[in-house]
């Protein structure tokens, strides 16, 4: 009996795919006919062609999964690396130096690192160079010395001869003392450029913007003032900027409200003094965080007072070094983040600053600074106007009452000095003026009262050597 051959198994495309899962082809038994042997040649020749298709791909495959691998690994080391060069956002970081003085660290989000001011001479070693060794850091782009008084040059010195610098900016005053010829000599021997700045010079620091809006100007300012030729900086991140402004004073800040002035953050000018932060600066500016650099004790009674309820009423958040130790901003562009040292519940106002008119502080500065350029019969009817539009605060009595004094009113200097210390008992100028009036009509007992009052409350401000000197005489005398 005949038996039936089986017909012949052609590979298709699905044999080929599943033969290469395999790794050999399936093996059926053929006829050995010279069709089936071309058929077998042309099979044999596309099985090839699959096989170095799919290991290919296959090969392929696996060094794309490898690179992608390396892709990751290289991200990482990256990150890893960035994370350790560069900060993550732009910080501003004012450093505490003590007594009074200005030092300001900038590390931008580009690895840039620019340092303005640098205290005392003490506060270089003391103050900034510790903070800088904190922060890792080992060279300063930039330094920038606003004005060359003792407590901005002073610390500068040895910042210079521990730190490789690149540049110095200056504001091009001369001074003809020691800390400042220090300062010089300082970086000649550091090799770091030095350069003189003019208004309207712009610095791209890293990612930020900085422009200068105040420097060297003898036809504006008289040339012995150092603090109006102080270096006025914008720096503008993105969406927000700090405005640092040396110590300058009343005239520099008129000068400056033509310009854009308004920042999110203001360094507050000459250590919060009686001679700068006017309403209408402050109000043109109109920051939401200002920092006061000063220290405590101070010699100088700073910040003072009125300067620090022009900040209360106009609801600016307020941080300073003698409180809150360093004070360090960081920022993303959009908004800003305060970190401090320590934290301060410390409030002086003795009033509710959100009453007062602004015609209030409009005619308390003006009588002011006639009192402060000796014109006293001039700035009396400037400060009767302040005291009548706003009875409630001890400062404007007992700046009356010291122009008064100058002009030999004492009677009246005498009862503005008693309402100053009405509304606020420890009135420190109150507390001195009105003890020298008694001691000067031989009253020793109460002079002396009022001496060790105003030296207990203030132990260092301006008039301390004076107070420790009467205190000892009336002591004497008795």
């Amino acid at each position: 009996m005949s038996q039936k051959s089986e017909a012949p198994q052609i590979y298709t495309y699905k044999d080929f795919m599943y033969a290469s899962k395999l790794k050999s082809p399936p093996t059926p038994r053929l006829r050995r006919t010279r069709k089936l042997r071309w058929a077998g040649a042309v099979a044999k020749i596309e099985l090839l062609i699959h096989k170095f298709i799919f290991y290919g791909f296959s090969f392929t495959r696996k060094i794309w999964s490898i690179g992608q691998r390396l892709d990751k690994l290289g991200i990482l080391l990256f990150l890893l690396f960035t994370s350790q060069t560069f900060a993550a956002n732009l910080t501003v970081t004012f450093i505490n130096v003590g007594q009074i003085g200005d030092s300001i660290l900038i590390q931008t989000s580009l690895g840039r690192n620019i340092l303005i001011d640098g205290g005392f001479e003490y506060a270089g070693e003391e103050n900034v160079c510790p903070h800088l060794i904190k922060k890792k850091i080992k060279k300063l782009d930039t330094i920038v010395l606003t004005h060359p008084h003792d407590d901005h040059c002073g610390g500068l010195e040895y910042i210079l001869k521990k730190f490789t610098v690149s540049e110095v900016l200056d504001t091009g005053i001369a001074s003809p003392s020691e800390p400042y010829r220090n300062f010089l000599l300082a970086v000649k021997k550091n090799g770091a450029k030095y350069k003189i700045v003019s208004i309207g010079d712009e610095y791209n620091w890293g990612g930020v913007k900085a422009v200068i809006l105040n420097a060297k100007n003898e036809k504006l300012y008289d040339k012995e003032s150092f603090n109006n030729h102080s270096i006025v900086i914008k720096l503008t991140y993105k969406k927000v900027s700090f405005l640092f402004t040396g110590d300058i004073e009343r005239e520099a800040e008129d000068f400056l409200l033509s310009n854009n002035i308004k920042s999110t953050v203001l360094k507050i000018p000459h250590h919060g003094s009686s001679s700068s932060s006017t309403y209408r600066f402050l109000k043109k500016v109109s920051p939401q965080v200002a920092v006061i650099s000063v220290g405590n004790p101070n010699d100088y009674g700073f910040p003072v007072a009125m300067n620090l309820e022009k900040l209360k009423q106009l609801g600016i958040e307020t941080y300073r070094t003698d409180l809150n130790g360093n004070i360090e901003i960081t920022s993303d562009g959009k908004k800003i983040s305060v970190k401090t040292e320590r934290k301060s519940k410390k409030d002086n106002s003795v009033i509710n600053s959100s009453s007062i008119d602004e015609n209030f502080w409009f005619h308390l500065e003006n009588g002011w600074f006639l009192v402060r350029s000796g014109k006293f019969k001039k700035a009396i009817p400037e400060l009767e106007e302040a005291v009548r539009i706003f009875p409630g605060f001890s400062d404007a009595h007992s700046k009356l009452g010291f122009a008064y004094k100058k002009t030999k009113n004492i009677l009246l200097a005498k009862e503005e000095f008693l309402k100053a210390l009405s509304i606020d008992s420890n009135d420190y100028y109150s507390l001195v003026h009105l003890g020298l009036i008694y001691n000067s009509e031989g009253n020793n007992k109460d002079a002396l009262k009022f001496f060790r009052k105003a030296l207990a409350n203030e132990p260092y401000n301006t008039y301390t050597s004076l107070l420790k000197e009467k205190i000892r005489e009336i002591e004497k005398s008795n």
